[in-house]
């Protein structure tokens, strides 16, 4: 049959395919269900009427003999039911038979028995099923069959058994060998057996088709043993559609009459049944929709898509056998967070809202946080449906700034320690200067601070300064009584009396003694000269206030003048005048004279005089007299002399011409000498030979320092002015500085004329503070540190950043704090020229790689998509690193050979470019068989092409290298290619079917894994590839590293190869007892760093080192925080007072403040905190200071910004004086007693040194020929004088004898105990000053120390401490009774260390009382601010300190409250701490107590900076706390430093035997959190460490 009649016949069955027909039986006989099998693969059930019903899916030829002679061949119709009978029927009640066979009907088969048997049901019992006939028609009259049915031809017998059988029973008998079939007969109820049915029919097929066709579901069994003409059928497998069909054909008859046959080529094909588009037309509600490859997958496929984001579940949809698809199961379910984000309510916060419950994904709950804390606590919901961790903090609240922004009223400034106070502490200040009090504010809950409370009242004095009216002064004024401290007190003398008294009011001292004096106001001197008076008597001199002095007139004036001596000691006006008489007649002649004509008329006094006649020498005259007559003619014409004085008034600076030289003769010398004071030579004038004085000669000038000044200009000076040329005495010349510095010179002529060797004052260079402004566009490495403090013109360059070439930046200091504007440039570094290296197999370099920036980075791609391509970075200017990557050579065209004519020619494919080992495949004809390869060998390169006999591998799968032609499993004959190994980089699918390639682990597909360019390319670094397989990664793709992890390099294959990415470290715990572990990728927390590559947690840095950020990739992050230096990089060292760090930083040593300046405190982080002068220094801003200029001192570390000026006029030998004890007198000056100023030793004395010495007399009758004198050499021997008198030398001085030299003076800082002394050896250091060993000469004691002085034994005395608490208020002490004031945290009426709970600023008097600490504070003895007063509780809230012996906690029940709590730890001096549960149920108050014999201490912060430390004892087995690290050995004071360079840490724990200082193991505890418990901890005073350092005796 050709496979058009085929398909005809199986139209034509398949039409008849749902025509059913019963099979029945003798009502009579029993037959056995479990022979009703059809094996052919129909199905049976039992029904509930007790008939038996089969049902067949194919058709075939029965092999019972039930109705067999209804079958013929050419119904194609024969059925076997037993089999599957027996399956379904066995042990079933009853069974229900319908048979079905293609090409049969109700009126073709069995109608000879069909009606009969129609009534008769089936009863199946047991394993076995008895047939019971009922039919209504032919009951049963007999029980069996005698005999055997009826006789078969040609000898062929029925079995013996089937006589006697039973009614009902079938006999059965095969056929003849070489003959299907079988016959039957039933033994009816009538006993006679019926005739016989069935056929018998030549073999020409005795098994089935050999092969089973594609995607058919194989040949049914009932096709075997078949005639010739039959046809076999084989129905496609499920998502199939069509059929395939086979005819038995005979070949002949051989020698023994049996026959063969063979089955035909099969006809027909299966194709497969596909669903068209997607399950449904728009996507599921909350799905993200059906997936596009969906569209036309197979029969028996399943379509999934998950559920949009926020929903939970999965849709699906399967393709059906008839090509549609099934309706969608499944759904989408909103995520939603049950609960609230924690069960328990958070530490510090308040509780999470109810309406929390049941939010849906990407919905926040938010809570606030507790009274008393500030912050807000969220927490999402994730699309798992559960809380994300909760994120926010609830910290306590803080009071922010300054109790007030500016200080209160006479107070002092607030403490920058109380900005950020916690809620309930408490910030104080005390009074300013001549104010008394104290005021406090405290943080309240609010975080605001409390109204101020206290006052500060001025301090005052009461009454008046004096009970009594001083003598000769007007009363005190009435406002003096209860005048503030810090004022003065005046009043006036009385009148008649000059000068005023004052008295001060001081803090604690009341009013001082009183100074000044009232001195009796007189008017030394005369009343000026009154014109034409006879002068004021010289009685009138030193006369007292209002007294009178009158004065005659002169002869020839008639009248008097007076004048009154005044209140400012002056004589007033003169009153009165005196009237010129007049003489009208000329004098009467004289001999040898003529009176002149004009001599008549000449007033009172006037002379007329007259020149001797020639040949005399001489004059005559006569005096108009008061009468108004001449007197008698005085003088005569005689020989030559001169008359009067040289000159008719006194000539300036002399003491003016002596009356002896009136009248003198010829060649006469006058001589007025220089007034007191001046110098020069003495006014000389000659009587000259016509009678008169030649011009006087010589001159009498005030002392002057000739020249300029001796001292050498620095070379910051100007030099000395011309003005200061030949400068008086007593007077000073000012040199300005140079530019660019400040300040002045000074230097002095003395009264002695003589110039200061030296000079005072100091020009300080100008520089510019801090660094110039930044470059705005970070194209520079910035400003070296060390341009702060650069000189004016001084230049600062900063040079260009990395990635930056060019000149850089400069900036010059223009003036003082005042850069001038940066120039220079900085141009970022391009790569100017294209890369040079080579590309193979690539598009090479494109354009836009030239002038890139340095840092970019450019790619060349390969000239096929396989491979990464290569990558190139520009490294810096012109430079190019090398490149990276790779291309694979590829043929990028077909083969170059022509196909061969009998195939299809070379695919479209090979032609796209394919790497190496490709195999391009030219496919056959048609009409031929096989196909023809060539591949790609090397870079366009193709191989020879192969022949025909090659497999088509590539058809199999593209990444199959080799495969073979295998038996299809159920088939005889039929064959199928499979592969038998892969290309490089691929494997053989793991499943066994061999078919398919998958990626080989350490690769990945580059493509998806449909595609035909897809190829398997090595693992990118950071990923791993596991490989492709069936289950597990059909796609062959690379799985990322659990965040945090990555491979070190490429074709990484499992996840064992993802190591900790630098800036990560994980940690491994172990999940159960089985030993499985559970890794944990975290980022590096702050103060640690992994550089990666590697299997282990984060390094933490060094002991104080931290870092700037989380995830630091090296030790290089680990920095020293602000305040604080990387000490050789491995720990962090605090910035001692004078230094600071502002930042975080890696230098080897803290930034050193400017000169004279100093910190406030150790750990400062800021020049800002730079606030305090050094001793000898002055700031000048707040970030500069200079020195102390010579005559002034600055004796504090304070924040001062000018020194104090020596008193008295006392100078200092240098600049930058630290103290008082440095100002003195230079040699030649003293103070005198009482005197208010210094002055230079009077003549006859001198001084010697620097030092506050009095002059002494040079003695002996000695003198000195200047003021000022500075050694005893100086001292001479007056004119008139002889040796003088000797003396034993006095205290202080010495002389070696045998010489005329005075005694010689000890020398600064020395004196000698006893007169007499002979040689230098004799002096010792002298009280109030000690021996300096570096320099090796005495400095006078500090503050806080005194010397008594050296002795004979030992001469080199020593400053020695003030007792224990006790300081000096001045310098220079000489006695331990000077040793009267308390130092900072003593006091007492034996200056004791102040009682813990108490503290002392110092500087109080003995006897001052210490200052009590806060409400609920307490401090350690000895303290000295208020700021080290700690609570009494330190709040450890939530803080859960596990203890290793739980019965360590004393238990106190009935306690309601975890105040009452804490205070029944406060009230007991053993409690070390308490806590306390919150649980409803459980309210439990529990304390540890001390053992106050335990073995092991523990020390607790007591505040938040971890300054202060409580110790108590506890026994030496307890754990107290979560073990955080174990330190070694290391002393108390160790141990707690590393607690408080932990965060984590609030207790350390080491060896009782250790305190106070030796050293012992150390170990670091923490706490957990848990909200149940309220813990603190208790700090008494007396547990403070620092208060245990000081011991019991302090």
């Amino acid at each position: 049959m050709d496979l058009k009649g085929c398909w005809a016949l199986a139209c034509c069955l398949f039409a008849l395919a749902h025509v059913a027909d019963a099979a029945t039986v003798s009502p009579t006989s029993t037959v056995s269900v479990c022979d009703m099998t059809d094996g052919s693969g129909g199905t049976a059930s039992c029904g509930n009427k007790g008939v038996i019903s089969v049902t067949s899916a194919t058709f075939g030829r029965a092999a019972d003999s039930r109705c067999i002679a209804m079958f013929t061949r050419s119904t194609c119709a024969v059925m076997d039911v037993t089999s599957k009978a027996r399956s379904l029927c066995d042990g079933k009640s009853s069974c229900n038979v319908t048979l079905s066979a293609f090409g049969l009907s109700s009126s073709t088969i069995c109608s000879d028995v069909w009606n009969k048997e129609l009534a008769v049901s089936y009863t199946c019992t047991g394993g076995a099923s008895t047939v019971v006939g009922n039919s209504p028609t032919s009951p049963a009259t007999a029980t069996s069959c005698a005999g055997l049915p009826p006789a078969l031809p040609l000898g062929w017998a029925w079995p013996s058994s089937c006589s006697g059988a039973a009614v009902g029973t079938v006999c059965k008998q095969t056929c003849p060998l070489g003959l299907l079939g079988s016959v039957s007969s039933n033994c009816t109820s009538s006993g006679a057996w019926s005739g016989a049915t069935g056929a018998c029919l030549s073999v020409a097929c005795s098994s089935r088709p050999s092969s089973t066709p594609a995607n058919a579901a194989g040949w049914p069994a009932s096709c075997a043993p078949a005639a010739a003409g039959d046809v076999c059928t084989a129905n496609c497998s499920t998502g199939f559609i069509g059929r395939v069909c086979t005819t038995c054909s005979k070949l002949g008859i051989s020698s023994s009459c049996s026959s063969s046959g063979a089955w035909s080529s099969p006809q027909g094909s299966c194709s497969q049944v596909t669903c068209p588009g997607l399950p449904t037309q728009q996507p599921p509600a909350n799905s993200i929709g059906w997936p596009a490859t969906c569209a036309g997958l197979a029969a028996g496929q399943t379509c999934g898509t998950k559920c949009a984001e926020g929903y939970t579940g999965e849709l699906q949809s399967t393709c059906s056998a008839a090509g549609s698809w099934s309706s969608v199961a499944g759904s989408c379910t909103q995520v939603t967070c049950a609960g609230t984000p924690t069960q328990e309510q958070p530490a510090n916060s308040q509780p999470w809202p109810a309406s929390c419950a049941g939010q849906a994904v990407g919905q926040v709950c938010a809570t606030k946080c507790a009274e008393g804390f500030t912050g807000q606590l969220v927490s999402s919901c994730s699309t798992t449906g559960a809380w994300s961790p909760v994120e926010g903090v609830c910290q306590p609240a803080i009071c922010p700034g300054l109790p007030t922004q500016e200080p209160p009223a006479n107070s002092a400034a607030w403490l920058d320690t109380c900005a950020g106070m916690a809620i309930g502490q408490t910030c104080s200040t005390s009074c300013a200067e001549g104010y008394e009090g104290q005021l406090i504010s405290s943080c309240s809950t609010a975080g605001e601070w409390s109204p101020v409370e206290g006052i500060c009242q001025q301090a005052t004095c009461p009454g008046l300064p004096t009970q009594e009216q001083p003598a000769n002064s007007q009363p005190w004024p009435a406002s003096c009584a209860g005048m503030a401290a810090g004022q003065a007190c005046a009043t006036k003398c009385a009148e008649g009396f000059s000068g005023m008294l004052t008295s001060g009011c001081y803090i604690g001292e009341g009013w001082s003694p009183v100074e000044g004096r009232c001195e009796q106001i007189t008017c030394t001197g005369l009343p000026p000269p009154a014109a034409n008076s006879a002068g004021f008597p010289g009685s009138c001199s030193g006369q007292p206030y209002q007294a009178l002095c009158a004065a005659p007139c002169a002869p020839g004036f008639s009248g008097g003048v007076s004048s009154t001596c005044g209140e400012d000691g002056q004589w007033s006006e003169v009153e009165g005048a005196c009237a010129l008489v007049f003489c009208k007649a000329p004098p009467p002649p004289a001999p040898n004279a003529l009176w002149p004509a004009n001599c008549a008329g000449m007033g009172s006094s006037a002379t007329c005089r007259s020149t001797c006649s020639e040949g005399f020498s001489g004059a005559l005259s006569t005096t108009c007299t008061a009468n108004g007559t001449w007197s008698a003619v005085e003088g005569s014409c005689t020989q030559i002399t001169c008359a009067g004085v040289p000159t008719l008034t006194p000539i300036a600076n002399t003491t003016g011409w002596p009356d002896a030289c009136l009248q003198q003769p010829y060649g006469s010398v006058c001589v007025s000498r220089c007034a007191a004071g001046y110098v020069g030579t003495n006014l000389t004038s000659t009587c000259k030979a016509d009678g008169t004085w030649s011009q006087p000669g010589g001159t009498c000038y005030l002392p002057f320092c000739p020249g300029m000044p001796p001292a050498k200009t620095p070379a910051y000076g100007t030099g000395w002015p011309a003005n200061c040329t030949n400068l008086l005495a007593n007077s000073a010349c000012r040199q300005a500085c140079a530019p660019g510095y400040s300040g002045s010179l000074v230097t002095r002529c003395f009264s002695n004329a003589t110039w200061a060797p030296g000079f005072r004052g100091n020009c300080t260079r100008d520089t510019c503070q801090g660094l110039p402004a930044a470059s705005t566009q970070n194209d520079t490495a910035g400003w070296p540190s060390s341009c702060s403090g650069a000189a004016v013109s001084d230049s600062c360059s900063a040079p260009c950043a990395a990635g930056w070439s060019g000149p850089g930046y400069k900036a010059t200091c223009q003036a003082k704090n005042t850069w001038g504007a940066a120039s220079g440039s900085c141009t970022r570094d391009r790569c100017s020229r294209m890369p040079t290296d080579a590309t193979p197999t690539s598009a090479g370099w494109p354009p836009s790689c030239a002038n890139i920036t340095s840092g970019s980075s450019c790619r060349a791609p390969c000239d096929s998509p396989f491979g990464p391509g290569y990558s190139i970075q520009c490294s810096g200017k012109d430079s190019w690193a090398a490149p990276t990557g790779t291309c694979p050579e590829i043929c990028s065209g077909p083969p170059t050979a022509e196909p061969p004519e009998d195939s299809r020619g070379w695919g479209a494919s090979c032609a796209n470019g394919n790497v190496v080992g490709f195999r391009c495949i030219a496919g056959c004809a048609p009409s031929f068989k096989g196909r023809y390869v060539s591949s790609c060998l090397g870079k366009n390169q193709w191989g020879e092409v192969a022949g025909s006999w090659e497999p088509l591998c590539k058809d199999v799968h593209r990444g199959c290298a080799t495969c073979r032609s295998v038996r299809v499993p159920g088939s005889d004959n039929s064959t199928e290619l499979q592969c038998s190994t892969c290309f490089a980089g691929w494997r053989l699918r793991r499943d066994g079917v061999g078919k398919t390639c998958d990626c080989s682990a350490g690769f990945m597909m580059n493509g998806t894994a449909d595609a035909d360019s897809s190829w398997c390319v090595p693992c990118p670094r950071g990923q791993y590839c596991p490989g492709g397989g069936a289950d597990g990664n059909p796609d062959s793709r690379a799985f990322n590293c659990t965040p945090g992890l990555a491979t070190i390099s490429e074709g990484a294959r499992s996840e064992q190869q993802c190591y900790t990415m630098p800036g990560y470290g994980r940690s491994i715990t172990q999940n159960d007892d089985r030993g499985t572990v559970k890794i944990d990728v975290f980022i590096c927390p702050i103060g640690t760093y992994n550089v990666g590559g590697n299997t282990v947690g984060c390094t933490k840095c060094g002991t104080g080192l931290t870092t700037t950020k989380t995830g630091a990739t090296n030790s290089t992050a680990c920095v020293a925080p602000p305040g604080s230096f990387a000490d050789m990089g491995a720990s962090a060292k605090t910035c001692p007072r004078g230094t600071y760090t502002p930042d975080f930083n890696s230098l080897p040593a803290c930034l050193t403040c400017p000169a004279g300046i100093t910190t406030v405190r150790d750990n400062s982080t800021s020049i800002g905190h730079s606030k305090l002068a050094r001793k000898g220094y002055y700031l000048v801003n707040a970030t500069a200071a200079e020195e102390c200029p010579m005559g002034s001192y600055q004796g504090r570390e304070a924040e001062v910004y000018k020194c104090d000026e020596c008193p008295y006029g006392y100078q200092t030998r240098v600049e930058g004086a630290g103290g008082n004890a440095e100002c003195m007198a230079p040699p030649g000056v003293e103070l005198q007693e009482g005197a208010e100023w210094v002055s230079e030793c009077g003549l006859g004395s001198y001084k010697e040194g620097w030092n506050k010495n009095p002059c002494r007399p040079c003695g002996n009758g000695l003198t000195t020929a200047a003021a000022g004198s500075v050694s005893a050499e100086q001292c001479l021997i007056p004119a008139g004088w002889g040796t003088g008198e000797v003396k034993v030398c006095p205290p202080g001085t010495y002389n070696a004898g045998y010489n005329r030299k005075p005694c010689q003076e000890c020398g600064t800082g020395f004196t000698s105990i006893e007169a007499g002394g002979e040689d230098e050896d004799a002096c010792v250091v002298q009280s109030g000053w000690a021996m300096d060993i570096h320099f090796g000469i005495p400095k006078p004691c500090d503050v806080g120390t005194y010397s008594t002085g050296g002795t004979t034994d030992t001469p080199n005395a020593e400053c020695v401490p003030c007792p224990a608490g006790l300081t000096t208020q001045k310098d220079e002490a000489d006695s331990e009774e000077d040793c009267d004031v308390c130092v900072a945290g003593h006091g007492g009426a034996n200056c004791t260390a102040c009682p813990y709970d108490t503290f002392s600023t110092g500087v109080h008097k003995r006897g001052d009382a210490c200052m009590p600490c806060a409400p609920h504070t307490v401090s350690a003895r000895g303290s000295r601010h208020n700021s080290e007063c700690l609570p009494e509780l330190v709040d450890s809230d939530n803080d859960y300190f596990p203890l290793s012996n739980d019965s360590a906690w004393d238990n106190h029940d009935g306690v309601d409250s975890a105040l009452d709590c804490g205070m029944l730890c406060v009230s007991d001096s053993a409690c070390v701490m308490y806590r306390y549960s919150t649980d409803v149920l459980l309210r439990k108050c529990q304390l540890l107590l001390e053992a106050p014999d335990g073995g092991q201490a523990i020390a607790l912060k007591a505040d938040s900076a971890g300054t202060g430390y409580a110790v108590y004892r506890v026994d030496a087995n307890l754990k107290v706390g979560v073990r955080l690290s174990d330190e070694g050995s290391k002393t108390p004071e160790e141990c707690m430093k590393a607690c408080s360079g932990t965060n984590a840490c609030e207790l350390a724990a080491l060896d009782a035997a250790a305190l106070p200082g030796s050293a012992g193991p150390c170990v670091l505890y923490g706490s957990t959190l848990d909200s149940d418990w309220v813990g603190m901890y208790h700090v008494h005073g007396s547990k403070l460490f620092a208060d245990m350092m000081q011991g019991s005796g302090s």
